[in-house]
């Protein structure tokens, strides 16, 4: 079975595998929540203690600890490959079916993604490049002809790939490439965050 925040062609490893049935397990409020609180970290990690926001939420709803660990892991695990592989929201919820998950679970981890998607993406690029040297940037623009998302058939999308250097020697210099893909709208709303973030880093280099 291919999966689609595997990148289709990587094995799911049976240790995910295990983490993420525990995560189906949690009653659909709790599971709203979790996955709420955990993207939301994953946005911005230095805006909450995740360890305490975790403990809170696993005494409050009476969870051990082995269970929380293991959907805290597999979540995280869950979302990295997923902003890795650009996953949109209705094929997450088609991985989280096929791995098990119930439909009612499947469309609120969907609510989810979809609600937080534009500032994953901005995290994870910011980071990204935080991390490693912007080499290259190219961008093509194309029209939906066919999709599982019967909404975005016709509309037009923008295709970035971005080509990061992933060695500081001279001698050894190799590149990684990443490729994010989104709607016009959502474009403007990542440029405008991006604007925005950028103002942030400008103003704090000023002080």
């Amino acid at each position: 079975m291919s999966y689609r925040f595997l990148g289709l062609g990587n094995e799911l490893d049976p240790q995910l595998a295990q983490d993420l049935t525990v995560l189906s397990q949690f009653p659909l409020s709790q599971l709203r929540e979790f996955a709420t609180m955990i993207v939301s970290w994953v946005v911005a990690p230095n805006s909450s203690d995740i360890k305490a926001n975790v403990g809170t939420f696993a005494q409050t709803h009476g969870i051990d600890g082995s269970m929380i660990k293991a959907s805290m892991r597999g979540l995280l695990l869950l979302v990295k490959g997923a902003l890795k592989h650009n996953v949109t929201p209705q094929q997450l919820k088609g991985d989280l079916a096929a791995l098990g998950m119930s439909n009612d679970g499947a469309e609120i981890m969907e609510k989810v993604w979809r609600a937080n998607y534009m500032d994953l993406a901005r995290a994870a690029t910011v980071q990204t490049m935080t991390i490693k040297n912007l080499e290259d940037m190219e961008w093509k623009f194309g029209v939906t002809a066919s999709s599982d998302e019967l909404d975005t058939v016709g509309s037009t999308f923008l295709q970035m790939k971005f080509t990061l250097a992933t060695s500081g020697s001279s001698k050894d210099n190799k590149s990684e490439q990443a490729f994010v893909e989104m709607s016009l709208p959502q474009f403007y709303d990542f440029l405008a965050k991006m604007e925005k973030a950028k103002a942030e880093m400008d103003a704090r280099s000023e002080v």
